[in-house]
C-alpha cells in the first residue's frame, strides 16, 4: 500500500550529495528511479528480481479546497511475473486537511483495483475518515477469480506500520541515504510539527550546501570527466557498505555549524 505522508508538510527537496537517479541493488533485486519531467513533476521507476519485474510512473493532480488539498495520483503501476501473469493498479486519493489552521493530518481514500490478466483480481476499499470515526484508516478488500467468486478477504489499516528502514538495515546505510532524513522519520511517526521544523532546518542546511558547491563541491562516489561532461563512478560504495565504513561521507542531515549559518 502506498503512503504519501511526505506531502502532509510540503514537497520533499533533493539534496546535494543525494543523486536524482537512484540505483538500489540487493542480492534479490535491483531498483532504479529517475525524475523524467520537472513540469509536471514525474518520477519513473523500474525494479526487477528473480521471476518478476515492476515498473511505474507517478504524477499528481491537485485541487485546493480552502482548508484542504486533494491529491489525485496519475499513472499506472505494473507487476509482471515470468510466467506471464500481470497485475496493474493505480493509487487512491490523498487529502491533506487543516493546512491553514488546526492539527495537520492526511487521509487516503477510494477504491484500488488490482487487475490481473489471468485468474485473480483484487479490490481494496480505503475508507474515508470521518470526524466521529474512532477507528480510522481502515482498508478492506476481496480477491476474486474470473467468475467473480470471492476466494479471499483482506482487512487492515494503511498506517499500521512502515518498513522502509528496519533496525538491521540502518547500520549498512551511508549517512547520505535519504531513508535517514529526520523529517521523513518524524512524518512516519506522525510527528508533523517536528517534521516541519526538521524540514526547515534541512532547507537551511541545503542552502549552505549550495554555497559550498559554488566554492567547489567534490562528489563522494563520482568524478566528472571534463572532456565528455559526464560523471563516472569511482567505485567503493558497495565495499564501504559491506564494512559499514562511511568515512568521507558528508553529514548532509546534521546541524549546520553556527559560523557557517546563512542568514536571510
Amino acid at each position: 500500500m502506498h503512503l504519501q505522508m511526505e506531502e502532509a508538510v510540503s514537497p520533499s527537496i533533493h539534496f546535494l550529495g543525494r543523486p536524482m537517479k537512484q540505483i538500489i541493488q540487493t542480492k534479490a533485486s535491483v531498483f532504479f528511479s529517475e525524475k523524467v519531467s520537472h513540469h509536471p513533476m514525474v518520477v519513473a521507476c523500474h525494479c526487477e528480481g528473480t521471476g518478476w519485474r515492476f515498473w511505474a510512473d507517478s504524477n499528481l493532480k491537485s485541487k485546493f479546497w480552502g482548508r484542504s488539498i486533494q491529491l489525485d495520483p496519475v499513472g499506472m503501476l505494473t507487476l509482471e511475473f515470468d510466467d506471464g501473469e500481470v497485475f496493474q493498479w493505480s493509487k487512491v486519493t490523498t487529502s491533506i486537511y487543516n493546512i491553514i489552521l488546526g492539527k495537520l493530518y492526511c487521509d487516503h481514500y477510494g477504491t484500488m483495483r488490482i487487475q490481473g490478466n489471468n485468474e485473480y483480481s483484487c479490490k481494496l476499499k480505503f475508507k474515508e475518515q470521518s470526524i466521529i470515526d474512532r477507528n480510522p484508516h481502515q482498508v478492506q478488500g476481496v480477491v476474486q477469480d474470473r467468475s467473480g467468486r470471492t476466494v479471499a478477504t483482506l482487512f487492515g489499516k494503511w498506517d499500521e506500520s512502515m518498513h522502509y528502514l528496519t533496525p538491521g538495515l540502518k547500520d549498512k546505510l551511508p549517512p547520505t541515504d535519504s531513508r535517514l532524513r529526520p523529517d521523513q522519520r518524524c512524518l512516519e511517526n506522525g510527528e508533523y510539527e517536528r517534521a516541519n521544523a526538521e524540514k526547515l532546518r534541512l532547507e537551511q542546511r541545503q542552502r549552505q550546501a549550495r554555497k559550498m558547491q559554488e566554492s567547489g563541491w567534490k562528489p563522494r562516489w563520482f568524478a566528472k570527466d571534463d572532456a565528455t561532461d559526464t560523471y563516472t563512478y569511482l567505485g567503493g560504495y558497495w565495499e564501504s557498505r559491506e564494512k559499514g565504513n562511511w568515512e568521507g561521507c558528508p553529514d548532509i542531515f546534521g546541524q549546520v555549524p553556527n559560523d557557517l549559518m546563512i542568514t536571510d
